[in-house]
């Protein structure tokens, strides 16, 4: 994917790194939630910790953790793959969840 972006954006290696670390930042948070539901008070506490230990690191400290600014252009590729990203994350999900569902009433 990062030889896809360097094309498509010609930014360089530094950047799309960066927004691959911020994807895979998301995907964390998608399974977080997944794992959260029902929410309640304890389950939330993680995915806002998450979410806000991303959000400050992206906008309060980016220099300390060497996080490059997005381009308009990085802002549509993040935003596209992301999408992407919380679909199939979500598909995938669902499949898995079936599958343990026919498979535990298999067992019982």
């Amino acid at each position: 994917m990062m030889d896809a972006a360097q094309f498509v954006l010609g930014d360089a290696y530094a950047q799309v790194s960066k927004q691959t670390e911020r994807l895979a930042a998301d995907a964390r948070v998608l399974l977080i939630a997944r794992l959260s539901v029902p929410f309640t008070p304890i389950r939330a506490a993680p995915l806002v910790v998450v979410v806000g230990g991303t959000l400050g690191a992206c906008i309060l400290m980016p220099k300390l953790f060497c996080i490059s600014a997005f381009t308009p252009g990085m802002w549509w590729f993040y935003g596209i793959t992301a999408i992407i990203a919380a679909v199939v994350f979500h598909v995938f999900y669902l499949k898995l969840d079936a599958w343990h569902l026919k498979r535990m009433e298999k067992l019982a």
